[in-house]
């Protein structure tokens, strides 16, 4: 898996899963951020190793659902029982959220789920379509499917709560395999490689008083802008990896099984809910942009959920056209797409070059990617007669 070369919203899990050539760009660590290591640090209080599946998945990578049945289920608790234990918090707390781990404008992405009883699903994806070859012309895609549970969350202080892995479970084999085109290449979870102690930090937690390593991932770039802030949503932070997610609400689409029927039967229908779903997920956050009173990072962290939005909804849409175009027309289609993204990510770059070492440097760059997104989502969408 690529470590150092190179944003989501819940839209469905076969729309996670099933892109390749858009948001192909570069990973990055930020400012004193660093990974090391390649595996997941099962909590020694629970489980003493990690529940890894190594077999051929019964479906492909499309349907990242359909585990196989063999899977281990993680032990459920209650949310009442554990609210009681932690104090005030539950997981119950942030099942409508999601949280979410990603490079910046262009690059990879992990997005996580919790459920109340303290199980989780995850989903890690990279992409690099010029990395082809004779049995994969669509580029390489990798992937990771995982889910399990954390232990039962332990008070830190009133914004600050404490868990850890209890098991986690990989549905899918790690190695490769080539599926109509893309080489996917399966991994584990980047941003819980490594977790030992994993920190919540609740909305209203004094941003100064966290770690600058979290701070980094989720828009605080500059130490000096702390000062005075407080969290404006809940914060998920894999301290031995040092790395930082950030959360916004989402609101849960059918089941893949059903987005993938529709995809296939009506792709004009199915793409004209995705355009439909990306305009609303991004129109509250447009919203709070236009009303102001955000800090710089709040605007950053903005942008780059509206920049999220449009990239999975071209994911999306790029493998709804993959079904249902001929080989022809899909060839001339990627390499007229492959031509965009050269032009997209030297956009960003620009943009981003502007400001460069100043805080609107992420802002600029994922306004750019946002706004060049989403109109090639609409350029797309004309392949199947549903935008003019």
């Amino acid at each position: 898996m690529k470590r150092k070369q190179g944003l989501c919203v819940g839209m469905t899990a076969v729309i996670l899963a099933a892109s390749v050539l858009a948001g192909c760009g570069k990973k990055y660590e930020p400012v004193s951020a660093s990974q090391s290591g390649s595996g997941v640090i099962v909590s020694e209080e629970t489980v003493p190793e990690v529940t890894t599946k190594a077999g051929n998945p019964e479906k492909t990578p499309a349907d990242p659902a359909a585990a196989p049945e063999s899977q281990e289920t993680p032990p459920e608790s209650s949310a009442d029982d554990q609210k009681m234990e932690a104090g005030g918090f539950s997981f119950g707390d942030v099942t409508d959220m999601e949280f979410y781990f990603s490079s910046g404008a262009g690059g990879w992405y992990e997005v996580l789920h919790i459920k109340a009883d303290g199980t989780f699903t995850g989903h890690f994806q990279d992409s690099d379509m010029g990395d082809t070859g004779e049995n994969h012309p669509y580029g390489v895609l990798y992937y990771s499917d995982y889910n399990g549970s954390f232990t039962t969350p332990e008070k830190v202080d009133d914004t600050t709560y404490r868990f850890r892995i209890a098991q986690i479970n990989y549905p899918y084999k790690t190695g490769e395999e080539v599926i109509d085109g893309t080489l996917y290449r399966y991994s584990e979870s980047y941003g819980l490689e490594d977790a030992k102690d994993i920190y919540m930090y609740l909305p209203g937690a004094e941003t100064a008083s966290l770690p600058q390593e979290f701070l980094n991932w989720v828009g605080y770039h500059d130490p000096a802008s702390v000062s005075g802030k407080k969290l404006g949503f809940y914060g998920l932070y894999n301290e031995n990896a040092q790395n930082g997610f950030s959360s916004y609400e989402y609101e849960p689409e059918p089941s893949s099984a059903a987005g993938e029927t529709a995809a296939k039967e009506e792709p004009g229908a199915t793409v004209e809910a995705i355009i439909t779903h990306a305009e609303e997920a991004a129109a509250g956050l447009e919203q709070s942009l236009q009303n102001g009173g955000m800090s710089q990072a709040d605007m950053n962290q903005a942008y780059a959920q509206i920049y999220a939005i449009w990239d999975e909804a071209l994911n999306a849409v790029w493998s709804i056209l993959k079904e249902n175009l001929d080989e022809e027309s899909m060839a001339n289609l990627t390499a007229e797409e492959r031509t965009w993204i050269a032009e997209k990510e030297q956009a960003v770059q620009e943009a981003a070059a502007e400001y460069e070492g100043g805080t609107m440097q992420p802002l600029a760059a994922d306004s750019t990617a946002a706004e060049m997104t989403k109109e090639r989502v609409y350029e797309l969408a004309k392949y199947v007669n549903v935008w003019r």
